[in-house]
């Protein structure tokens, strides 16, 4: 935990200096579930981020590693953004991956490039074709279905898509780049 915090200093420093470039301020927010849970904090969270985006400041929303205990934590980025559009009342989600979207089998064994496109319900056959966790981290396709899971009750839809090509949502709204829709 102690870790976390001077990562953060570097972290926020990393994202100040990468928007600087595109002439824009960013904030720091930091979340535990008891944040979006408490309604009072949830509401302040709320009006933080209202607020910021008023200034057109970009909000860079992180898990507060330092408080957050194995028995309270989001899990990952994917549930933590997953909660944030819910608590704003989000239409969509856009989750950027390493991968197109959601493959009937893993993209490595995929001679046929069988990407699914639409999914307007999560079954057990969705969760199976979603795999473990990554190996690179805590998240991975089934943590982005869990994403999707908890936004679709709340009617919002969850877009995943690859964040390795340039300009990935532009693409998105040009129709010119693969995905999987997960539809409210």
């Amino acid at each position: 935990q102690a870790v976390a915090a001077r990562g953060q200093i570097e972290l926020m420093t990393a994202w100040k200096n990468e928007f600087k470039k595109y002439k824009k301020q960013v904030a720091q927010i930091l979340l535990s579930p008891s944040d979006i849970k408490n309604k009072k904090s949830s509401k302040n969270a709320m009006a933080t981020l209202e607020n910021l985006l008023n200034f057109n400041c970009v909000p860079i929303i992180n898990e507060n590693d330092t408080t957050s205990t194995d028995e309270i934590k989001f899990g990952d980025n994917d549930i933590l953004a997953a909660q944030i559009a819910v608590l704003i009342n989000a239409d969509h989600l856009v989750l950027l991956s390493n991968v197109d979207g959601l493959y009937k089998e893993p993209p490595k064994n995929n001679k046929n490039d069988d990407l699914v496109l639409e999914v307007k319900s999560i079954t057990k056959k969705i969760k199976d074709m979603a795999g473990a966790a990554s190996k690179l981290g805590r998240g991975g396709m089934i943590s982005k279905i869990k994403a999707a899971e908890i936004c679709m009750k709340s009617k919002c839809s969850v877009i995943i898509t690859s964040g390795l090509k340039d300009n990935p949502i532009k693409s998105l709204n040009k129709k010119k780049t693969k995905s999987t829709k997960f539809i409210a």
